[in-house]
């Protein structure tokens, strides 16, 4: 159709509501809505590649560490990549 043809979808917000549509005029203001709402990768090349973008900040925690590591100490990559769990009994 023309709005898929034509426009951009989030496609963290689509597969948490599959039956809501929402579409942006251009790639720039999905990338708005990115940063309004989840977690964008500022790193120049990771916007190049465009779609870089992360549904909870420990996910991109993690990609900050692993793709752009080479900045932070021991501890901050230690802290990044540590996965929080939650046990209940």
């Amino acid at each position: 159709s023309h709005m898929q043809r034509d426009h951009f979808t989030c496609h963290i917000c689509q597969r948490a509501e599959p039956d809501k549509f929402v579409y942006y005029a251009d790639y720039p203001k999905l990338e708005e809505h990115f940063r309004a709402s989840h977690h964008l990768c500022e790193d120049p090349q990771c916007l190049a590649k465009k779609f870089v973008v992360f549904q909870t900040e420990q996910e991109h925690k993690r990609h900050n560490a692993q793709e752009h590591g080479g900045n932070m100490s021991k501890a901050q990559r230690r802290e990044a990549l540590n996965i929080p769990v939650q046990l209940n009994f």
